[in-house]
This record gives structure tokens, C-alpha cells and sequence, in this order.
């Protein structure tokens, strides 16, 4: 999540607080939005828990069909 709050300050001078809310509730409104499996996912980078693990969504989505 530090990488995403530091190029939100960056790239729209916005302050760290209200750069952190932003994440905050695009975390949350992606989380309402996405299935499951991908929602994980987001929410992982989101929070700085790492990269995205495409194929392990893609394996998700797949059984959910």
C-alpha cells in the first residue's frame, strides 16, 4: 500500500492521509465489485502483500464456471 500512497502523493500532490483514504475506498469498492478469487488478489496488492497471482485467480474463476 506504501507504494500506491507515495505515487498517489506523488502524481497528485495529494497528503499521505488522504492518499492512504483513497486506497482505503478503492480497496473497499473493488471489493464490493469483483468476485471472490480476483478480489483476493487486489486486495493483496492493495495492501502491499505483494504482486498479483494471476493464475491462481484464473484457476478460481475457472472452477466458478
Amino acid at each position: 500500500m506504501k507504494e500506491i500512497v507515495k505515487k498517489l502523493m506523488d502524481e497528485t500532490n495529494l497528503d499521505e492521509k488522504l492518499a492512504e483514504k483513497v486506497v482505503e475506498v478503492l480497496k473497499s469498492y473493488l471489493g464490493d465489485k469483483l468476485p471472490e478469487p480476483i478480489q483476493s488478489q487486489v486486495e493483496k496488492v492493495l495492501g502491499g502483500e505483494g504482486g498479483l497471482d494471476l493464475g491462481s485467480a484464473a484457476d478460481k474463476l475457472k472452477d466458478l464456471f
